[in-house]
Order: structure tokens, then C-alpha cells, then sequence
């Protein structure tokens, strides 16, 4: 596979070529990592608010627990008032000590949620200021593409197609007086 040479004829032509080969790069890099800083975002917020929402039911379910324990532990000393409006329950040594695990096993849980959101949140502020930078870079570099094929393409202009224009100029000038076409040689 043969690549492209960028050109060497002329300094300009190749600071236009380049340039404008820098910017647009850019503007693709960019498009591309915004695409892609999208999806980890949207993959970091997800789990921010999967961890939430476990986190909220294993509390939830930690104060049923505690409340259960605590009425059951009552229940059996015989310290629990008794209210006819709610069904009274009863429970053996063996499950209370298993609603104790279960809401000290919850309690684990729940700090661990806690913490894997934490960490969630903090990837979504490193995932912003990993953005910024990726910005901040794409604006200098696509300011040097610019600056490089302004100044390419002007002065190609300027200073290699301006003289060659004025040249075909002059000689299409002389040899209408001949009224002969001149050929890509220059020659009649």
C-alpha cells in the first residue's frame, strides 16, 4: 500500500496540506472522544444510581431487621407491650441470631454500596476534567492547524501562485499579437 507524500515542491503548499489535515484530525479526534467520554459517563452514572438504589433497599431493609430484632428480644424477656392491632410474632433463639447476621451482613452491604458510589461519582468528576483537558488540548491543536494553513495557503498564494498567474498573464499577452496558442510547453 503506497501512502500519500504530503508535497515538497513548496514550503507553503505544504504547511496548507498539513495544516488543514491538523484541524480536521482534530475535529474527528474530538467528535470521537466526546462519543466515547459519553458512554463512560452514562456507564458511570448507571452505577452511581444502581449503587443508590441497593444501598437505600439494604437500609431500608437494616432498620426492618433492627426493629424486628429488637421487638423479638423484647418479646422474649416479656417487655413488648402488646398491641392488638398488630399481628404479634414470635421468634426462636436460632432466628433472631440469623436476623442478626442478616442485618449485620446488610450493614456490610450497605457500606459497600456506599462506597462503590462514591468511587462512581469520582470517576465522573476525573471522566470531566479528563474532558477538559482533551478540550482544552483539541482547541490549541486545531488553532496550530489553522495558523498553519492560513499561513500555507496565503502565502502559496502570494507568493508561488500570484507570480505564475502573472506569468501565464504576460505570455498569453504577447502571443495574442501572433494570434497563435501557446502549447503546455510554452512553445508556438
Amino acid at each position: 500500500m503506497n501512502l500519500p507524500f504530503p508535497p515538497t515542491d513548496s514550503f507553503y503548499k505544504f504547511c496548507a496540506i498539513a495544516g488543514t489535515i491538523i484541524y480536521l484530525l482534530v475535529l474527528y479526534i474530538l467528535w470521537y472522544m466526546q462519543q466515547e467520554m459519553n458512554d463512560k459517563m452514562a456507564s458511570a452514572t448507571l452505577s452511581v444510581e444502581t449503587a443508590t438504589v441497593e444501598k437505600d433497599f439494604y437500609i431500608e431493609r437494616t432498620g426492618t431487621l433492627d426493629t424486628l430484632i429488637k421487638n423479638a428480644i423484647a418479646e422474649n424477656q416479656g417487655h413488648l407491650p402488646i398491641d392488638s392491632s398488630k399481628l404479634l410474632l414470635r421468634y426462636s433463639e436460632d432466628e433472631i441470631k440469623a436476623m442478626v447476621r442478616e442485618a449485620q451482613d446488610l450493614k456490610k452491604s450497605t457500606a459497600l454500596k456506599i462506597a462503590e458510589a462514591k468511587f462512581y461519582t469520582q470517576r465522573g468528576k476525573d471522566l470531566l476534567d479528563e474532558n477538559k483537558m482533551i478540550l482544552y488540548l483539541s482547541i490549541a491543536f486545531f488553532f496550530v492547524g489553522i495558523v498553519t494553513a492560513s499561513y500555507g495557503y496565503l502565502n502559496w498564494y502570494r507568493k508561488v501562485q500570484v507570480p505564475i498567474d502573472k506569468a501565464i498573464m504576460n505570455a498569453s499577452i504577447l502571443d495574442e499579437g501572433n494570434n497563435r496558442p501557446i502549447t503546455q510547453s510554452g512553445k508556438k
